[in-house]
């Protein structure tokens, strides 16, 4: 997919912020797109591509504000925590209609994208087209990757006899 900033300012990298977002899955069935076979944003229209949006801005509410409807308050802060509900799906063409029945959504809303402070903001254009990530092994949906901590220990006094 692609993503393309309006607006941005929030501490951690922008990278950082388009990774978490590519790695949300999306709940949509895609035998009714197109496949892409190299992906070019300007090919990007209702039949090969879905389009969202996330524009959120972190700030405190006023005295006797109430917040949006379904939005997190914590101590007076709304969008703190930026969610994959926050995300918006934003219909092309004739998407609205052909998908009355199920919309494309995120599979899980819980998923914690960033954490803002007041006065940051997140305004992102997002684009997901269906692929088999065969243009770069980035994209691919399946991969192998393991961690193991190895610690080393080091003494810094030699032992002998019964202290050993």
């Amino acid at each position: 997919g692609m993503m393309d900033v309006l607006k941005y300012h929030l501490e951690c990298e922008l990278q950082i912020l388009a990774h978490r977002l590519g790695l949300v899955p999306i709940k949509a069935d895609p035998q009714q797109f197109e496949q892409v076979e190299r992906y070019d944003n300007e090919l990007a229209n209702e039949d090969n591509s879905l389009f969202f949006e996330l524009n959120v801005r972190c700030r405190r509410l006023g005295p006797g504000e109430a917040a949006p409807s379904g939005v997190e308050v914590v101590d007076g802060v709304i969008y703190g925590n930026v969610y994959s509900s926050d995300i918006k799906w934003k219909p092309q063409g004739d998407q609205a209609s052909k998908f009355a029945a199920n919309p494309p959504c995120m599979v899980h809303d819980d998923i914690l994208i960033a954490k803002l402070k007041p006065g940051q903001s997140i305004a992102v254009q997002l684009t997901a087209f269906k692929g088999i990530g065969a243009e770069h092994a980035k994209w691919s949906p399946v991969a192998t990757a393991t961690y193991q901590m190895m610690p080393g220990v080091v003494l810094l006094d030699k032992f002998k006899g019964a202290e050993a």
